[in-house]
């Protein structure tokens, strides 16, 4: 049985608190053990260009983690970035740009919409979260797209 693997691991929010606290240690540890042979896109809208988002990964390690100098240099060589915003049509063609021709259909993850705007029972329409301050859980389920 083949096991099917990514072109390109692609993250959005990469200048964010998620990214700097656990996404880069987690990446840093992935290319230490040797499972990470893809590029790795971060998606976000304030760093200015890939040596800010690489200077972002640096200092999150140093603080988070530790700097490896091998596992850091191979996570830095497949670092890559692209600027904008997850709700403009523009960042998307960038990064399917950034991306290339895939060599098999990407598998993604997809945020539902809040659990009261689904199509499951009144019952949990009554149950869930309303007025000021109310917030609601994203759930993530794989989505296979071609």
């Amino acid at each position: 049985m083949t096991i099917p693997h990514s072109d390109a691991f692609v993250f959005f929010g990469a200048t964010g608190d998620l990214a700097f606290k656990k996404i880069f240690p987690s990446l840093q540890a992935m290319a230490k053990r040797g499972h990470l042979n893809v590029p790795v896109v971060g998606v976000a809208r304030s760093a200015p260009d890939l040596n800010a988002l690489k200077a972002r990964a640096r200092e999150s390690l140093e603080k988070h983690w530790w700097i490896d100098p091998t596992a850091f240099g191979r996570l830095n060589g497949l670092l890559r970035y692209v600027r904008g915003d997850n709700s403009d049509p523009a960042t998307y063609q960038a990064l399917r740009k950034e991306l290339g021709e895939p060599s098999a259909p990407p598998i993604t993850w997809r945020s539902h919409r809040p659990v009261w705007e689904s199509s499951w029972s009144s019952s949990a329409n009554r149950a869930a979260p309303k007025g000021p301050g109310a917030s609601s859980r994203n759930f993530l389920d794989p989505v296979l797209t071609t």
